[in-house]
């Protein structure tokens, strides 16, 4: 099972939005119901993340190459994320013996709007009249003062 900031990746809708820059991706690992004793007792002792916008993963946003780690997650450290653009990811693992598995199945996250730079107000007649905003600290709970002001031009 991957992950991508503490949400389950789906193959398929729905998937996570993120607007982490360099979201966190982890992963589960489980075994059929079949194994045997032997692979039971293997552990992680590394792992290899490959991101891209595209499968079959030919232009890479981020490969993280081979890490020596028992944890099961890693941070993207790849180039810069696109607002509203889909990601797919996959895991490669190694055992204790440096047995190295197949590729997991894709999993998707989509990015958010990353910032404040996406936001877009409405304009006409069904433009909203009033910001929404949200009280100082000064002023409390109910306070009906707020921390920021609509622009001049609004």
């Amino acid at each position: 099972e991957l992950r991508c900031e503490g949400r389950t990746c789906w193959s398929a809708e729905p998937h996570p939005v993120s607007d982490e820059e360099h979201p966190e991706l982890s992963w589960l690992c489980s075994l059929p119901d079949n194994a045997d004793d032997a692979a039971r007792g293997k552990h992680q002792r590394a792992y290899r993340v490959q991101v891209a916008e595209h499968p079959p993963f030919d232009d890479l946003c981020w490969d993280s190459g081979k890490v020596h780690s028992h944890i099961p997650k890693a941070t993207y450290a790849g180039r810069a994320l696109k607002p509203g653009t889909d990601y797919h990811w996959r895991l490669m693992l190694w055992d204790e013996r440096g047995q190295a598995g197949a590729w997991s199945a894709p999993a998707t996250w989509s990015t958010g709007l990353m910032g404040y730079a996406g936001w877009q107000g409405v304009e006409g007649e069904d433009a909203c009249p009033h910001w929404v905003l949200h009280p100082s600290p000064s002023e409390g709970r109910g306070g009906a003062a707020a921390s920021a002001a609509a622009p001049a031009n609004a």
